[in-house]
């Protein structure tokens, strides 16, 4: 099962772009689902919450840690579109998000998955 995407998923080898530790600081999902297809999204969605941490590794690996230092989930991911999309492959489920430059190594991420509207705000550490 993955997302309908046009560019099929790579996972990053190479782009040091994300690479890091990324605190969670805005979290917006409380949009209603509007199909059983988003159910599987929305278990990881809700997982994204105020000051979890985004890790991202070398290479393709990344991870969700909450506030405890507890893995959430973790799967690979990629940078496209001059680093500006964002992709997760979770359990081989791809989510597409969008990254909005928002200065002072902060970004928006928005979902750009069919029938998600999470969106979060990000900050490098």
């Amino acid at each position: 099962m993955s997302s309908c995407t046009e560019t099929p998923f790579v996972a990053n080898t190479s782009n040091p772009f994300m690479l890091g530790e990324w605190t969670i600081d805005e979290v917006n999902n409380d949009d209603a689902l509007v199909s059983a297809t988003e159910f599987m999204s929305s278990i990881i969605n809700e997982k994204f919450t105020l000051h979890s941490i985004l890790v991202f590794d070398e290479g393709p690996k990344f991870h969700l840690m909450d506030t405890k230092n507890e893995i959430l989930f973790e799967g690979e991911y990629a940078i496209r579109a001059e680093n500006k999309s964002l992709s997760l492959k979770i359990d081989g489920v791809v989510y597409e998000y969008d990254l909005v430059d928002q200065g002072e190594r902060s970004f928006a991420v928005n979902s750009a998955t069919p029938g998600e509207t999470v969106k979060l705000s990000i900050t490098k550490n």
